[in-house]
């Protein structure tokens, strides 16, 4: 635990430095490449620093929360049960993190997106492609809907044939009803990887890419290592043989969005009000309000109206609707006047 009171300190003493918000993530894996304890490099967004610590057991989390809780701003909990060493995460971190903010986050959420994101680019136009995804679990699941849902061809693998049907049509069930392409599966990576376009290693650190599937994809593909050491050394010399680049996924842009979201969400939450002006209301972070209600930033303290409400969860198509004109001026009048009350 010395490691990670040097890490804290060092975050706590930049994060001073700098006026950013200080944050210790504490993650378990699932990756069977991990040692029992790891340290992923430090992150730094525009408004936030933050040490990082992977796990796993429940009794390392109580440790490092007993180390850190008080030195951040933020302890930020991953809530994924990767393993079913953790039972009780959340419980463990609700009755032990007293002094600093207590935020959540999923890791494996994260991953999906950033690949999502990733992928566009690097492989646009993907409609019409064929992806071969070799690890059918909950990371490989999720990215086969984000990208069916793009209209891309997608064939997962798993070796349980009967939960990975399952899974597939589920996917098939959920996906818009006016997407064509659909997510098919079989148990054999090699026939699933014939002609793919980009093969994703989405095990937990499994080398489950060999190099006849390299050999059989299409040779101006991309093969993208999700799950660390998803695969074999041959393959790896089989994809520089043919010239088909082989990356490993980076999870930062991702990673700074959803640190965005969530303080933003705190935020939010923090002006969920109802301000009553007699015949409407001023309403902000997300109340549903009636028709006419006005929408602002922040219903104490407004300085931006943002919409009126159709009274049925939604906002009228018009800001400047004769109808509830007053209500807007008098909205307008509170805001020039400056007064929160």
């Amino acid at each position: 635990m010395n490691r990670v009171k040097e890490i804290v300190e060092k975050v706590a003493q930049e994060a001073k430095k700098s006026g950013k918000i200080s944050i210790f993530s504490i993650a378990n894996t699932a990756n069977k490449n991990n040692p029992p304890l790891l340290f992923p490099a430090i992150r730094e967004t525009d408004s936030t620093i933050a040490g990082n610590i992977l796990v796993t057991s429940e009794e390392q989390i109580k440790q490092v929360i007993e180390i850190v809780d008080g030195l951040v701003d933020i302890i930020l909990m991953d809530t994924e049960r990767k393993t079913p060493a953790f039972q009780d995460v959340e419980r463990i971190f609700r009755e032990q993190v007293h002094k600093s903010r207590l935020l959540t986050f999923k890791p494996n959420d994260l991953t999906v997106e950033a690949l999502d994101a990733f992928l566009v680019q690097i492989a646009s136009p993907l409609s019409g492609k064929k992806v071969a995804v070799i690890g059918a679990g909950n990371i490989g699941s999720k990215i086969a809907l984000k990208l069916v849902e793009r209209n891309i061809s997608v064939i997962l693998t798993r070796r349980n044939k009967e939960v990975l049907q399952k899974i597939v049509t589920g996917i098939n069930a959920i996906k818009p009803i006016a997407v064509q392409a659909k997510v098919e599966c079989t148990t054999d990576g090699l026939e699933a990887c014939r002609g793919a376009n980009i093969i994703i290693g989405a095990a937990n650190g499994v080398a489950v890419v060999t190099n006849e599937m390299v050999m059989v994809m299409n040779a101006s593909g991309w093969i993208i290592d999700v799950g660390n050491g998803t695969l074999s050394p041959e393959a790896v010399q089989e994809a520089d043989k043919r010239g088909i680049s082989v990356l490993c996924l980076f999870v930062k842009p991702a990673y700074d969005g959803a640190i965005k979201t969530i303080l933003e969400t705190e935020q939010l939450i923090q002006k969920i009000a109802r301000r009553s002006l007699g015949h409407f209301s001023i309403l902000s972070g997300g109340v549903l309000g009636k028709k006419g209600d006005v929408i602002v930033d922040d219903a104490y303290c407004p300085r931006r109206i943002l919409a009126i409400a159709d009274g049925r969860g939604d906002v009228l198509p018009d800001i400047r609707d004769p109808s509830f004109r007053k209500n807007i001026e008098e909205v307008e009048s509170i805001i020039q006047k400056g007064n929160p009350q």
